[in-house]
């Protein structure tokens, strides 16, 4: 088993462990205030574990490449993918230098840049999961749009309970089926995208 569906099945077990927090769902779709409250716990720490597995599968692809190419001195196809996104995305140059950057230089400036994008992120939506995985060499287009849909829905879903003034905060249209949906959609498409990093490690 690859180190990233390890990382994988931990999230997994831990998401399914988040689980007790919901209640059994009621013909009437009515609960208490402490059930309602739990439940937006699991939103909330579900959301949490899904944004550190993202980041985490990151820096893993990262350091699956990057020592080995120190060693070796020499870039492999996988740093190849990295330079050539790295030189897509900031061109036009901001200044001339005198003299061309080497490709091992180049390679470590685009991994300073991801690393720094890990440490900022701060989500899980579609935009964020390409800000950490194009610069692999990830393809766009072999996302799934369905999947791309959960992220931005659970993302939003967060966001609702994370950014919503406590005097204004509704619990109305929760429910331990919308909640635990929400979270189950957006793990049914992560084995596509560790397929992905695991080609991306293959070529380091």
């Amino acid at each position: 088993m690859s180190r990233a569906k390890v990382l994988f099945e931990k999230l997994n077990k831990r998401l399914t462990s988040l689980e007790h927090l919901l209640p059994k769902p009621t013909p009437t779709n009515l609960y208490t205030q402490q059930e309602q409250d739990k439940m937006l716990g699991y939103r909330l720490l579900c959301h949490a574990e899904l944004e550190g597995f993202f980041e985490a599968l990151t820096l893993l692809a990262v350091d699956e490449m990057w020592p080995k190419v120190k060693r070796l001195q020499r870039i492999s196809p996988a740093a190849r993918d990295m330079i050539d996104y790295h030189e897509k995305v900031i061109y036009p140059p901001k200044k001339l230098t005198l003299q061309p950057q080497s490709e091992i230089k180049t390679l470590e400036a685009a991994i300073q840049d991801l690393t720094n994008k890990v440490a900022k992120n701060m989500g899980i939506t579609e935009k964020d999961i390409l800000k950490l995985f194009l610069p692999f060499g990830l393809d766009p287009s072999s996302l799934d749009h369905a999947w791309l849909n959960a992220l931005n829905f659970l993302g939003e879903f967060r966001g609702d309970v994370a950014h919503n003034p406590w005097e204004n905060a509704t619990y109305a249209e929760t429910n331990p089926v919308v909640e635990k949906k929400a979270v189950r959609d957006v793990l049914d498409g992560i084995p596509d995208l560790i397929n992905m990093v695991d080609a991306f490690m293959a070529r380091c």
